[in-house]
C-alpha cells in the first residue's frame, strides 16, 4: 500500500509540473478517486450531533467548539483575502512604477536620438 501511495504521489507531482510529459499510469484514476479528496481536510459531510446520544451539557460543549472552529476559519479566510488584496495592490504599484520607468527611458532615448540628429545636421 505504501508503495502504491508513493508511486501515486510521484506520478501526481510529475504530471503537475510544467514542461514535463504526462505520465499515464493504469492505477492513476482509481488512486485519484480514492485519495484525491482528503476527507480529513475538507469533509464531504458533517455528522449531526442530534443523531448521537449526548447529554445536553456535552451538546453545548460541542456547539461551542464548533463555533470556535467556524470563527477561526472565518478569520483565516479573512486574513487570506487581506493578504491576496495587498499582494494584488503591490503588483499594481510595481507595474505602474515599471511603466513610469519605461516612459522615462523612452523620453531619454528620444532626446538622445534628437541630439544625434542635430549633430548629423551640423556635419
Amino acid at each position: 500500500m505504501r508503495q502504491l501511495l508513493e508511486k501515486y504521489d510521484k506520478v501526481k507531482q510529475l504530471n503537475n509540473q510544467t514542461g514535463s510529459g504526462r505520465i499515464n499510469w493504469k492505477w492513476l484514476e482509481k488512486m485519484k478517486r480514492i485519495f484525491g479528496c482528503r476527507e480529513n481536510i475538507s469533509p464531504s459531510f458533517v455528522s449531526n450531533v442530534s443523531t448521537d446520544y449526548f447529554s445536553d451539557k456535552e451538546k453545548e460543549k460541542i456547539e461551542k467548539e464548533d463555533n470556535k472552529v467556524v470563527k477561526k476559519k472565518k478569520n483565516n479566510i479573512e486574513s487570506l483575502v487581506e493578504i491576496m488584496s495587498s499582494v494584488s495592490q503591490a503588483k499594481i504599484k510595481i507595474s505602474e512604477q515599471k511603466l513610469e520607468l519605461e516612459r522615462e527611458k523612452m523620453k531619454h532615448d528620444y532626446k538622445l536620438q534628437m541630439e544625434k540628429l542635430e549633430v548629423e545636421k551640423q556635419k
